[in-house]
Order: structure tokens, then C-alpha cells, then sequence
């Protein structure tokens, strides 16, 4: 007897679209970017497939979880494909809010961060201020459901600060440094400990200046 293939294994091939989406192919650098778009998308179709099976065959077992649009949310980060990954954490959202995918499925600080990341590798001339708009979702989230466990942490600043640094703005180098010392603010007034700002993140607004000055 076969056995059906259920959440488990679903999420297994979607692991394994979004760790190919995120390795570098040697040997293939002209085709690398175009590879691992193609690995993202595979993976969106991977979810899918498990959206229309739960659909037509109501078997718990194949219905999505949070694990399964995370998945695909991270794919699409690794590529920058940051609007794609915008629509899975608004879809996940608006599922969370539905009786029958309430539990199943929960938006978290990761996905926000992986969205954040995802922003932070976009060429588009407005992902500064969608990174941070987002982020100051994930504040009112934490000021408004604390129970939801969503609040911003370093990495949360330091993809938004990142955003600003490696944009074209006229003033990223600027909006990068005041991220940063509200950052600061927020560590050092014990509003969050969980926003301490590391090497990287200075080291990633120095970069900024450097650029804006070049």
C-alpha cells in the first residue's frame, strides 16, 4: 500500500526548494540569481499544490501549517524577492484570523524578519520605507497582542537599517544612523532587551556614510 504524502512530507520538499533557492551554484555564476528564482517559485507552487489539496480533500493532514508558508517566505527573502514575500506574511495573517487556520497557522517574529530580510536584498526604490513601516507593525503588534510573541529584536533593525544603507536614497546614511540610535533607545531604556545593536549593525551604518560620501 503507498502511503499519501501528508504535511510532513510536503514541508520536507519545501525545505528542500528554499535551501536551493539560498545556496550559491558553482560553476552557473552568470545563471546563480536566476537558479534560485526558479527554486522560490518552485516552492510557492509546492504550497500550492497543498492549499488545493486540503481544499478538495478536507484532510487535516495535508493542510498547511506555519512551518509550510514560512518555508516559502524564506525562499523568497534568500532571492529578495520581497513583494512575494509580503503577499505569504499578509496571507498568513489574514489566515491566522480564521477559525479554521487559527492555531495552524501564526505569522511570528521570524517571518517578519525574513520579509525585513527579503527587503533589505531589494532593489526597489521603496523598500526602505516598506521595511520600515513593517517594522513599526511588529511594534504596534507587540504594544497591542503581546501574546502573539511578535516584537522586534536586532535582527529586525539591523535588516531595516540595512535597507536604508544599501538604497540610493539621498538620506539612507542618515535614516540608517537615527534606526540606529533609536535602537539604542530602545536597548538602553529597557523597552526591549531583546534589541541590543552588535558590530555589524554599526559596522552597516559606517558603510552607509562611506557610500553616501564616495
Amino acid at each position: 500500500a503507498t502511503c499519501p504524502p501528508d504535511v510532513v512530507t510536503y514541508n520536507s520538499l519545501l525545505y528542500v526548494h528554499s535551501s536551493l533557492a539560498a545556496r550559491p551554484f558553482q560553476g552557473e555564476k552568470g545563471n546563480a540569481a536566476s537558479l534560485a528564482e526558479s527554486h522560490s517559485n518552485d516552492a510557492a507552487t509546492v504550497l500550492r499544490a497543498m492549499e488545493e489539496r486540503y481544499v478538495r480533500t478536507n484532510r487535516p493532514d495535508v493542510q498547511p501549517d506555519t512551518i509550510s508558508y514560512a518555508t516559502v517566505l524564506h525562499s523568497y527573502a534568500n532571492v529578495g524577492n520581497a513583494k512575494a514575500a509580503q503577499r505569504i506574511l499578509d496571507h498568513m495573517e489574514t489566515l491566522s484570523q480564521s477559525s479554521e487556520w487559527k492555531g495552524r497557522v501564526e505569522p511570528n517574529t521570524i517571518c517578519f524578519n525574513s520579509t525585513l530580510h527579503a527587503l533589505s536584498k531589494s532593489k526597489e526604490n521603496d523598500a526602505p520605507h516598506r521595511a520600515e513601516a513593517l517594522l513599526q507593525r511588529m511594534e504596534r503588534l507587540a504594544a497591542s497582542n503581546p501574546e502573539l510573541g511578535i516584537r522586534p529584536d536586532r535582527i529586525s533593525y539591523s535588516a531595516v537599517i540595512a535597507t536604508w544603507a544599501r538604497s540610493n536614497a539621498g538620506d539612507g546614511a542618515e535614516r540608517a544612523e537615527e534606526l540606529l540610535q533609536r535602537n539604542w533607545s530602545e536597548y538602553e531604556e529597557g523597552k526591549n532587551d531583546h534589541v541590543k545593536p552588535d558590530i555589524i549593525t554599526h559596522n552597516t551604518v559606517l558603510d552607509a556614510w562611506a557610500k553616501q560620501s564616495a
